[in-house]
């Protein structure tokens, strides 16, 4: 493999001459650049410099690894260490511990959600018991209005609320993401013949 300055790595910047280091090894992907599934624009802004953390931010697939190999054409000067590629077992361990992590958020509501309910009923067996008490108070409760005309407004006040409260917990759940950034494929192979074309 050749070995390749920094200052010749930089020259190479164009789409039509495109090199770019990652991990201590210069690529000429020029060639590449039309199948490349981010596009042009991602690969100019590294163009002709070390495109390293870019990479590794997105997190390519295995396969990625195999198609950059291909174009590989040298070493970047200085660079001795050869790091092996951070293998799909890293990637879905960091996966597996986002979704563990998400999901003990989720679990965490429901004793919220228990401790509220006990509350709940505690003060209204507490109330029920204590009802004479409270008759004499300013507390509107649905069996001390007297007016039928204020009952059905806070019936349908109570009714519309719940329904309220269902549908933007319905709503909310649509607003998840069921997939994460790191399961979609980060190479889409080409199947059409381009001859064909």
């Amino acid at each position: 493999m050749d070995v390749i300055t920094e200052s010749e790595l930089a020259k190479h910047y164009e789409v039509h001459n495109l090199w770019v280091c990652i991990r201590g090894k210069v690529y000429d992907i020029s060639s590449y650049v039309d199948d490349h599934p981010g596009g042009v624009e991602v690969l100019k802004d590294v163009a002709g410099s070390d495109g390293t953390e870019s990479f590794e931010y997105v997190g390519h697939s295995e396969d990625a690894y195999k198609t950059l190999a291909k174009f590989q054409i040298g070493v970047l000067e200085g660079e001795t260490n050869e790091a092996a590629p951070i293998s799909s077992q890293a990637w879905d361990a960091q996966r597996a511990q986002l979704q563990s992590s998400s999901l003990k958020s989720k679990a965490a509501g429901w004793p919220v959600a228990v401790t509220l309910l006990l509350a709940a009923g505690i003060v209204s067996r507490w109330l029920l018991q204590n009802q004479q008490a409270y008759e004499k108070t300013t507390f509107i409760f649905v069996w001390n209005v007297s007016s039928p005309f204020w009952t059905g407004i806070l019936l349908a006040t109570l009714a519309s609320l719940s329904m309220y409260l269902y549908l933007y917990a319905r709503f909310t759940k649509t607003l998840e993401y069921y997939k994460e950034v790191w399961e979609y494929p980060s190479y889409f192979s080409c199947k059409v013949n381009r001859a064909n074309i």
